[in-house]
């Protein structure tokens, strides 16, 4: 609870709160286990909780090395002009395929990267198309989510349920990808609706980007095609990885190796590219984990819902889905992820499906969709917003983000229905 409770507040920095609640975690279990409280194989849920976090910590390291090389050469802000050139200088096929843009590469990256580097680029578009800024940055936000809803490394609960969970990066892309393409279509309407009305019912053609078109080049294009084979590469591996016993931890530092080898960045330049924070933050969560299954919280929770839905597999499917969207919307997506993927673990066991795992994925992204608090990528973006006049205020993220949760959990509880019931 002080974990949470420091995480929603926001008193100190997230990273912070999760270090000092594993640390409080990992002296009240030793009390527990020492007083015989509790009776646990500590060394078994040890070694569990290490394997997976390896994995996760390799993925994330590996993914960071070989996007910051990528981003040396331009990639990013030469896409922004590319896509202002394929929708031939019309504001409205530039908007959707911005949003196109931007959900492939939370794909393929993971999302607040990608946030990272367009907001920037968005913001100099919108101000230029001259068109309310606002709308548009929430609208990137939930299209980042949107699209790492797809796989295995596009957004952080998803990673965190595939580790524990031992999913593969097909399994993702088979089980999330049709739901999300639909979802994502459907944002479209919402977010062109909403700029539309922002903008006083139209939106202004696109004028000259010839002063920004030679700011935003391929700095070097030999590194850029390069960079793009191994990216490449290192997603062929990740579709394989389980016929060649191969994790996706170790195929994303594999990559990373190859890429600062051919690439001949400084290895401390390198480094300091890496969001060293983010690491330690997922190793507190591991460590959180590891403690509430040690503490029996994770049974309870397993128990309850068990109880709630009368032992029914579709119930609890669905109890999955909504409780973990509230929750998300609420305290966040990781945070709900870090409670429930052991719940989900257990109760995919014991109704032996897998849809439990699709439930919570949809639910924890999908719901923190719906407030500026509730995703990772979110909170970036207000947080970028802040550094310039154009604010994102908690009414106005809402505006976007509610309806499209809303509509993204019915279509998700449509889709688990049809597909796992």
């Amino acid at each position: 609870m002080i974990t949470y409770t420091l995480l929603v507040t926001e008193v100190v920095d997230p990273t912070l709160a999760v270090l000092v609640g594993a640390i409080i975690m990992s002296v009240v279990v030793k009390v527990f286990v020492t007083f015989g409280a509790v009776d646990v194989d500590l060394g078994l849920i040890e070694n569990e909780t290490i394997a997976q976090l390896k994995n996760v910590l390799m993925l994330l390291f590996g993914m960071m090395i070989i996007v910051s090389v990528l981003s040396k050469t331009g990639f990013f802000q030469w896409s922004a002009i590319k896509a202002y050139d394929l929708a031939g200088c019309k504001t409205v096929p530039l908007i959707i395929l911005l949003m196109v843009f931007t959900a492939i590469l939370s794909a393929v990256m993971d999302n607040v990267t990608t946030i990272l580097l367009m907001a920037p680029v968005t913001l100099e578009l919108a101000q230029l198309l001259k068109i309310k800024v606002v709308p548009l940055l929430v609208g990137e936000a939930a299209a980042s989510n949107i699209g790492g809803a797809a796989t295995l490394i596009g957004d952080p609960p998803n990673i965190i349920i595939g580790g524990v969970g031992h999913l593969t990066f097909t399994s993702f892309i088979i089980h999330m990808g049709p739901i999300v393409l639909v979802v994502f279509f459907i944002f479209i309407l919402i977010l062109m609706r909403s700029l539309k009305k922002e903008n006083g019912g139209h939106l202004n053609e696109c004028p000259d980007l010839g002063h920004i078109r030679k700011k935003y080049v391929i700095k070097d294009e030999v590194m850029f095609k390069r960079t793009i084979l191994v990216f490449i590469f290192v997603i062929f591996l990740f579709v394989i990885h389980p016929f060649i016993h191969l994790t996706v931890g170790e195929a994303a530092i594999i990559g990373a190796v190859i890429v600062l080898v051919i690439s001949r960045v400084n290895i401390q330049e390198a480094m300091r590219s890496v969001e060293w924070p983010t690491l330690i933050f997922f190793t507190g969560l591991f460590a959180l984990m590891a403690g509430a299954r040690a503490l029996g919280f994770i049974d309870g929770v397993v128990q309850m819902m068990d109880y709630l839905t009368g032992g029914n597999p579709m119930l609890t499917i669905l109890l999955m889905l909504w409780f973990s969207a509230l929750l998300s919307a609420i305290i966040g997506a990781v945070p709900t992820t870090m409670v429930l993927v052991h719940v989900a673990v257990s109760l995919s066991a014991i109704h032996n499906t897998d849809a439990i795992y699709w439930a919570l994925a949809l639910g924890a992204v999908f719901g923190g969709i719906a407030t500026p608090m509730g995703t990772a990528a979110s909170i970036v973006m207000v947080g970028i917003s802040k550094t310039t006049h154009h604010t994102i205020h908690f009414k106005e993220f809402v505006k976007i983000g509610v309806p499209t949760a809303l509509i993204s959990l019915c279509l998700s509880t449509v889709y688990l229905l049809v597909r796992y019931v």
